[in-house]
C-alpha cells in the first residue's frame, strides 16, 4: 500500500508542479512508488492463490490487465491532453491510486 500511497502523492505533486525540476522530482518519486507497488502486487498473487490453475490463472489475469492498461492509458493520456490539459494524466493516478489502495485487504 505504502508503494501506490507514495505514487499517489509523487502525481498529485507532478500534476501541481511548476518547475521542471519540480516534475521531474515527482516523476523519480513516481517510478520508485510503482517499483515498490508492482512487486508487492505479485507477491499478494502468490499468498492469496494456491499453487496449480487458480494461481496461474490470476498471473494470467494480473497480466491481461497490465497489458490492456498499458494500451488503453496510452489513448486516455491522448485524451486527457487534448481535451483537458497534460497535468491531468498525472491526476488521473490520484482518485484511481486511492481506490486501490483503500480496496486492498490488509
Amino acid at each position: 500500500i505504502f508503494g501506490v500511497l507514495l505514487f499517489v502523492l509523487a502525481s498529485l505533486l507532478g500534476g501541481l508542479s511548476q518547475e521542471s525540476w519540480q516534475l521531474l522530482a515527482a516523476r523519480s518519486l513516481q517510478g520508485v512508488g510503482g517499483a515498490i507497488a508492482s512487486p508487492t502486487a505479485l507477491s499478494l498473487i502468490t499468498t492469496t492463490f494456491r499453487e496449480g490453475p487458480e494461481r496461474n490463472r490470476a498471473f494470467g489475469v494480473f497480466a491481461a490487465v497490465s497489458a490492456g492498461g498499458s494500451a488503453i492509458g496510452l489513448l486516455a493520456g491522448g485524451v486527457l491532453v487534448e481535451w483537458l490539459d497534460w497535468r491531468w494524466v498525472l491526476f488521473v493516478n490520484v482518485p484511481i491510486g486511492l481506490l486501490i489502495a483503500f480496496a486492498t485487504p490488509r
